[in-house]
């Protein structure tokens, strides 16, 4: 089965396609860069809307020109609890982050991800996630740049705050994402294979 993940941003795209391999499917990943597609959605609304205007957008685009099954259309928030769906303009957040001037050091955070899920068999549905970090401070000065994911430099695992989770081994990291998403990610993961085996799955 073949899908693609609706993002250029290499870190994003590297990470969701390893937890999803997490769940023991065999899937052939595409990012958008991949299939050289420039196009851009225009989003608007919370984290789930915006991941489920991707998937749709995008799967509008490759449905009849690509050789896709479905598409996975992500978005993140970023909250400073554990309950609710998260601020959706990441970016803005994410810069006063790095700023140092929104967040005092040792703060915990919750990066929210939504994966909005079409194929040509599956309704659009949305599998959501909740990841705690903790804040390290930004002394190096990260700034953010397109196709790089720049928290991961300045947050660290609740387990293991002592350094960023981009100077982590990446199977840690992974391995400490799938722990708090594994229950969405693999009911999202039945959700898809639901398609090659001519069924949808209730939920």
């Amino acid at each position: 089965m073949k899908i693609l993940i609706a993002t250029h941003n290499k870190d994003k795209y590297g990470i969701v396609r390893h937890l999803i391999k997490k769940c023991n499917y065999d899937f052939v990943f595409h990012s958008l860069s991949d299939l050289n597609i420039d196009d851009e959605v225009e989003e608007t609304g919370g984290v789930k809307d915006r991941a489920k205007q991707k998937a749709e957008f995008y799967w509008n685009i490759v449905k009849d020109n690509f050789d896709i099954d479905c598409v996975i259309g992500i978005d993140d928030g970023i909250d400073f609890t554990a309950q609710g769906e998260g601020k959706a303009n990441t970016k803005e957040i994410t810069d006063k982050i790095l700023h140092n001037n929104f967040l005092e050091k040792g703060k915990w955070v919750w990066i929210k991800r939504a994966y909005a899920v079409v194929g040509a068999n599956l309704d659009l549905r949305v599998f959501f996630t909740s990841i705690p970090f903790i804040f390290l401070g930004n002394e190096e000065g990260i700034t953010r740049e397109e196709g790089k994911y720049p928290l991961s430099y300045v947050l660290g695992l609740v387990k293991n705050p002592q350094i960023s989770v981009a100077q982590m081994d990446f199977k840690e990291s992974i391995d400490y994402y799938f722990e708090y998403s594994a229950d969405e990610l693999q009911s999202m993961v039945s959700y898809i294979t639901s398609l090659s085996a001519g069924q949808v799955l209730d939920r």
